[in-house]
């Protein structure tokens, strides 16, 4: 019923059946950046009428990856330097943050770059090794197994490259959407896991070349904000490159 009056509204298709599926419609799809927005706004109204003491809120992007090795001390040091200013915090992958600062879902994210994203400023450059449980090496096993990011992720598409001369002494044997899953099957040790530097966590270990795997390629953690950005926003920028800094 409210699906149908939704449309009557809009005065198009916005879903359609596929089979026992109903999915969004061309329409659909261009409705879901301006119902992100509305809810957003209807939080804060909410949020306000509710008496919540805050100046000010902003909405912050991070890369899943980078969640647990940065997030805690990203906010900690931002709620000492502006304690009367709320974060909402959005993760995800850093194509889905990217576009949520263009159609200006949120205002500041930390991801990973893309080349051809020209208004992210690169803040750190940082090596993609290989991980795995301390007591397995690669080298034990024919054909290395490794643990994969999803197709589409820049990480797989740099890691692929670097393997391209001896795929053959590699298959993968694990994908992951999230870093978590690819920590999981390198503690297990199912198969070998490749992740910046700054997110490995202390009980897997780093492989080096010499140990069978070939070396990976840099990648560059940038921040993406909006233009005219608020005094609060600035602040939460330095507090994601003191917290860089400190890894």
């Amino acid at each position: 019923m409210q699906m149908r009056k939704l449309e009557d509204i809009v005065g198009k298709p916005i879903f359609q059946k596929n089979g026992r599926l109903v999915c969004l419609t061309t329409a659909g799809e261009a409705l879901i950046p301006y119902a992100r927005r509305i809810i957003h706004l209807l939080d804060r109204a909410l949020d306000q009428v509710a008496g919540e003491r805050f100046d000010e809120e902003i909405s912050f992007g991070v890369a899943e990856d980078y969640v647990t090795a940065l997030l805690p001390l990203i906010l900690r040091v931002f709620a000492e330097n502006r304690p009367n200013t709320a974060v909402n915090v959005k993760t995800g992958s850093s194509l889905q943050l990217y576009e949520m600062t263009q159609s200006e879902e949120i205002e500041l994210a930390l991801v990973t770059r893309r080349a051809i994203w020209k208004d992210v400023e690169v803040v750190r450059r940082e090596r993609l090794v290989w991980t795995g449980a301390i007591c397995t090496l690669p080298r034990d096993k024919t054909p290395i197994p490794v643990a994969m990011f999803r197709e589409g992720c820049i990480r797989r598409d740099l890691i692929m490259d670097a393997l391209v001369h001896n795929r053959d002494s590699f298959r993968i044997v694990c994908t992951s959407e999230s870093l978590s899953g690819l920590i999981a099957a390198a503690r297990t040790g199912v198969g070998f896991a490749p992740m910046a530097r700054c997110c490995v966590p202390d009980d897997l270990h780093i492989f080096s070349g010499v140990d069978g795997l070939p070396e990976l390629p840099m990648i560059e953690l940038g921040l993406v904000k909006r233009p005219n950005a608020t005094v609060s926003l600035d602040m939460l920028a330095s507090c994601i490159m003191t917290a860089i800094a400190a890894q």
